[in-house]
C-alpha cells in the first residue's frame, strides 16, 4: 500500500512496462517552480530494483529501465516536472511524469545523459536506496 499526495492509501501492484513519452519531440516540460509543493525538505530515496535489471537484461527495448523514487513528490503524465537530484554529490537534471519512477521515454536531450549516468550508478547496487535531495534552480 503507498499513501497518495492526498493522504488516501492505495494499492500499488505490478510494473508499468508500457511507458510513452510525455510530450510530443521538441515539446518543453515545464521546470519546477522554486515553491512548488515537495517532501517537506526535499529530501526523498532512488533505486533500482533487480526485478527491473533482470527485465531490462531480458529485453531488447532500452527504454524499459525504471528509477524508483521514495519520498519524493511526483508528477504526471500532464503534468511533468523537471528537478535537479542530487544524489551522491553529483547532480542529475531529469524529467518526472510520474508518480512513483523516473523513465528513459519521458526523457528530453537535456536529461536523457543524466537518467542514463542515474540508473548506471544504481543498477550497481540493486534494492539499495540512495539518499535524493531536490535542488532548485531558476528556470532557463
Amino acid at each position: 500500500m503507498i499513501t497518495d499526495s492526498e493522504g488516501v492509501e492505495r494499492r500499488l501492484e505490478g510494473l508499468i512496462w508500457d511507458a510513452r513519452p510525455c510530450a510530443t519531440p521538441g515539446a518543453t516540460v515545464p521546470a519546477v517552480a522554486a515553491d512548488a509543493t515537495v517532501s517537506a525538505t526535499g529530501d526523498g530515496e532512488v533505486y533500482v530494483t533487480q526485478r527491473v535489471l533482470e527485465h531490462v537484461n531480458r529485453s531488447s527495448d532500452p527504454k524499459q529501465p525504471q528509477i524508483a523514487v521514495s519520498g519524493i513528490t511526483g508528477a504526471t503524465k500532464v503534468h511533468p516536472r523537471r528537478l535537479t537530484l542530487r544524489v551522491e554529490g553529483d547532480d542529475y537534471a531529469l524529467v518526472m511524469s510520474d508518480t512513483h519512477a523516473i523513465w528513459p521515454s519521458h526523457q528530453d536531450a537535456q536529461t536523457a545523459e543524466c537518467f542514463e549516468k542515474l540508473v548506471a550508478l544504481l543498477a550497481d547496487r540493486p534494492g539499495e536506496r540512495a539518499a535524493a535531495n531536490i535542488v532548485h534552480h531558476p528556470s532557463t
